[in-house]
């Protein structure tokens, strides 16, 4: 198990796509990607998202409820829109 970089959650080695921020984990795979707690292992703390007031945990870059940033001072993520194929 690994902690997804964006959300802190615990998710599959092998996976290429987080269940529970909806990151796609692929493109990081040619960067260099610091662990999000450092590698400390334990209970992680939790807070409250500034934009949907869910919990979440502290180290979490992106809000695994709403998609968007934890920091209040970042841009709100504005959601992808595709077409519906005509």
């Amino acid at each position: 198990m690994k902690k997804c970089p964006y959300c802190a959650e615990e998710i599959q080695d092998e996976a290429i796509f987080c269940r529970y921020c909806r990151k796609d984990l692929i493109e990081l795979q040619n960067n260099v990607v610091k662990e999000v707690n450092g590698g400390n292992k334990g209970v992680s703390k939790k807070t409250t998202c500034p934009h949907c007031g869910k919990e979440v945990k502290t180290e979490a870059i992106i809000c695994k409820h709403c998609g968007q940033y934890t920091d209040p001072g970042r841009p709100i993520i504005q959601p992808v829109r595709t077409s519906g194929g005509n």
